[in-house]
Order: structure tokens, then C-alpha cells, then sequence
């Protein structure tokens, strides 16, 4: 993480100090003019602005809202009516992305059990009322929507579906597999678990030759098992590749590598389903925003205190506007009050339902809140800004929710119109209806 020089410092404090004289009544009256209220009529106009869109991503600024997911699976559901769009991708692993759609596109497989294997936030009964929208969406389309995962966080498990597909086409690379899911199993290797210094070359070792295996034997491959198969395969030997060098690597190289990596995937995704394809994005706003962002030194719940700079480059949003350039258009939430389900760090990380406390005044998140409408939104980028304060303030670092799985922090603070393209923002929230979930 690099250091700030001591004009940038100072550049930040002068911006963050402006916040404190922002007139309320003129950003209320800005968000009154142009925003739009999202109900039914809403949506239609939305996707009417967002008609020449091809990669959108809707984020999250906390984990384990209904409400949040809700309002995104609406929005969702107008693109991909009334724009076209045929491709949802969640933060959730690639694997369980892939188990997902297969139950979409043929009706094989329990998709609870499904759900339940992936993180806690997508385990939940509107995610799986969007599932089953998608399935009875898909049986009368000519535009069939497919689903898939973007996080290469968190796939260890891809190595019990690459010997499946092994078993059905090359014998050698199925006992490689064996033998990899026999050291991760004796040395409890996963995701956020370092695997020993002494097992790295083998373990790499293996991995490289599953690729040469893929790479050299692909007619075959394809005559086994099919050309999509195939393909998919490829991408978990890279993402398990990626995977094992991250969850080994010092915590902020691990950041990086996998918002990068998660980049790649949706570069991925996008050229493997064709130039036509029009992509819907499900993730945390700190991994679909488009710049660097300031983050709390110590976890805390207010604005105030030591704020270090993460650079652009922490970002799966910032890789994805360097590799579409401006067709990556991102989403942002922000809500007023309300309730999640999240990790309680006053009950031992227990998964818990966590209230809220309202918004630090001229943070925002507060400012949002003083156009009086219940569910809008708004694009920071709009003309009609009428005054050079309301102007100033979206050029300017500030202050705003964004709370992960645990409610440890609150805030984040970025220079708002470089971080976000439009924000919507809901009154109230509820918390997520949790399905049962394997911890």
C-alpha cells in the first residue's frame, strides 16, 4: 500500500473539510430534479437511460439486505426484459456459478443445497426467487439468461468438479486431481487458509502439468465431453492456478490479485459467450467501484480517524473500466436506515440480524437521505448539476456506507464522481431471509 505525499493529504483534508458547509437544501433540490423514482414507470425509464449499456454493475454497500437484493434483482429483471441483457455474474465462486446455471439450463440438481455451499449473503430466499425467475424467463426466451460466478475467491471446491470431468476424459490428469484434493484435504488447505512453503512447488507443479494435460489434449477433450465443458475446465485449472498463489500471498498482494483476477474472469465471460453478450454485475461496491477509495486504518463506525488510500488497483472496478473502457457502467447503493444480517464483532463474528445507526450529518449517505424519496436514482454525472456546489462536492472526497459481511466499519470515503457513475438509494432496509447454510 503506497504512502500519500503531503500535498495529496492536505488535498484530501481541504476536500473532506468542504463537506462540512455543503447546503443540504440545494443537493436535496439537485436529487429532486434529476433523479428517477424507481417504481414501475421508473424502471422503464432507467433501462430507457441505460439503453446503450452493455457491462452494468450493481452493487452492494452492505451484505445480507433483502431490500438491497430486491431492488437490484428489479432492475435486473427491466434489463434483461426490456435491454437485452443475457448474463448474470455474482460474487460467488466460479464453481458454484457454473452449478447454478447448469440447474438453470437443464432443471438438474437441488438448487437450495446449492446455495448453501456458497457464502452467506447469496444463501437466501430472494436470491433464490431470482433463480426461479430466471428459469421460468429462460422457457420463453430466445435471449436465454445465463448465470455465473466472478470471485475467484473461494474455489478450492472446483477441484471435486475437475475430477468429475477428468474421470470422463483423461486418466492421468484424474489421478493429478486426486492427489491435489488428498493434500488440500491433509493439510485443511481452503481459501482463506495458506497452504505449507514446503508443498508450493509440488502443488504448482501439478497444476502446471493439469494445463499442458488440457492444452496439448483438446480435440479429445472436446470429442469426451463437449466444447463447453472444455472450456469451463480450462478456467478452473487458471482460477485454481490464481487461487493457490493468493491465498499464499502477503494480505494486500491478496486484495490485489483478486480484483484483478476477478477482472479477468468477467473479460473471460464476456469473450466465451460472444461480442453480443450484455453482462449484469452482483457485488460489494468496494469491488465494483472505479477508483482508489480511502479506507479506515482502524476498523471503526464513524468518519472520523486515520484514513489510508487504497490505489486504483485494489479494484475489480477499476481493472473493468481499463478493460472496456467506457462500457462498464457502474451502480452504486447507498440506504438510510434499517437492518442485515451480518457478523456481529461484539458476539464473537456470530452471524447475526445488526441495525444500522444513521448516517453522519453532511457524510453522503446523510445528503441522500434529504430528497425525501423513499427508492431513486440518480447518475453523479448528470448536467444538470445548477450550482458549482453541489458540482464541487461530487468532485470532492466524502463519506459513505460501505459495510461487508461484519459490521466492524461503516464508512469508506473516494472522490464520489470518479468512484461511482449513479447511485440508487433506498430509504430502509430489511435484513436477508437466510436459507440454512453449511458454515
Amino acid at each position: 500500500m503506497k504512502k500519500l505525499s503531503l500535498s495529496i493529504i492536505i488535498l484530501f483534508v481541504a476536500e473532506i473539510q468542504f463537506a462540512q458547509i455543503i447546503d443540504t437544501i440545494q443537493f436535496a433540490k439537485w436529487i429532486n430534479e434529476n433523479s428517477i423514482e424507481l417504481n414501475g414507470q421508473g424502471l422503464r425509464e432507467l433501462a430507457d437511460v441505460l439503453r446503450d449499456k452493455t457491462i452494468i454493475g450493481l452493487g452492494e454497500c452492505i451484505h445480507g439486505s433483502k431490500t438491497i437484493n430486491n431492488v437490484r434483482f428489479d432492475v435486473a429483471k427491466t434489463l434483461i426484459e426490456n435491454n437485452a441483457f443475457n448474463i448474470v455474474a455474482f460474487e460467488m465462486s466460479f464453481n458454484i456459478g457454473l452449478r447454478i446455471n447448469h440447474f438453470l439450463q437443464t432443471g438438474e440438481g437441488d438448487i437450495e443445497q446449492i446455495l448453501k455451499q456458497g457464502h452467506f449473503f447469496t444463501n437466501s430466499t430472494e436470491m433464490l426467487d431470482f433463480i426461479k425467475w430466471i428459469k421460468k424467463y429462460n422457457q420463453n426466451s430466445d435471449n436465454p439468461v445465463i448465470l455465473y460466478g466472478f470471485d475467484v475467491q473461494s474455489n478450492i471446491d472446483l477441484v471435486e468438479d475437475m475430477l468429475k470431468y477428468y474421470k470422463k476424459t483423461n486418466k492421468e490428469a484424474e489421478n493429478l486431481t486426486a492427489t491435489l484434493i488428498q493434500i488440500f484435504e491433509k493439510n485443511t488447505i481452503g481459501s482463506f487458509r495458506s497452504f505449507p512453503a514446503a508443498l508450493k512447488d509440488s502443488v504448482m507443479q501439478i497444476v502446471s502439468r493439469l494445463t499442458e494435460i488440457h492444452l496439448s489434449n483438446r480435440k479429445d477433450f472436446v470429442y469426451a465431453a463437449g466444447f463447453n465443458e472444455y472450456e469451463y475446465s480450462a478456467e478452473r485449472i487458471w482460477i485454481l492456478s490464481n487461487e493457490l498463489q493468493r491465498i499464499n500471498s502477503s494480505y494486500g498482494q491478496s486484495i490485489r490479485l483478486r480484483d484483478a483476477n476477478n477482472a479477468e474472469l468477467v473479460k473471460w465471460i464476456k469473450t466465451f459467450e460472444g461480442e453480443k453478450s450484455k453482462i449484469i454485475l452482483f457485488a460489494h461496491n468496494g469491488h465494483l467501484g472505479k477508483s482508489h477509495q480511502l479506507e479506515p486504518r482502524e476498523r471503526t463506525l464513524s468518519t472520523q480517524g486515520f484514513y489510508e488510500i487504497w490505489e486504483e488497483d485494489f479494484y475489480t472496478g477499476y481493472y473493468l473500466s481499463e478493460i472496456f473502457d467506457d462500457d462498464y457502467y457502474f451502480i452504486g447503493t447507498q440506504f438510510g436506515s434499517g437492518h442485515f444480517m451480518g457478523f456481529d464483532p461484539e458476539n464473537d463474528y456470530h452471524l447475526s440480524k445488526l441495525e444500522v445507526t444513521p448516517p453522519e450529518q453532511y457524510s453522503l449517505t446523510h445528503l441522500l437521505q434529504q430528497a425525501n424519496k423513499p427508492l431513486y436514482f440518480i447518475d453523479l454525472h448528470s448536467s444538470k448539476a445548477e450550482t458549482r456546489m453541489v458540482i464541487d462536492y461530487l468532485r470532492s472526497v466524502q463519506s459513505f456506507y460501505s459495510i461487508g459481511a461484519a459490521y466492524d466499519y461503516k464508512y469508506l470515503k473516494a472522490r464520489l464522481i470518479d468512484f461511482f457513475d449513479a447511485i440508487i438509494f433506498i430509504d430502509k432496509i430489511e435484513e436477508s431471509n437466510l436459507l440454512e447454510f453449511e458454515k
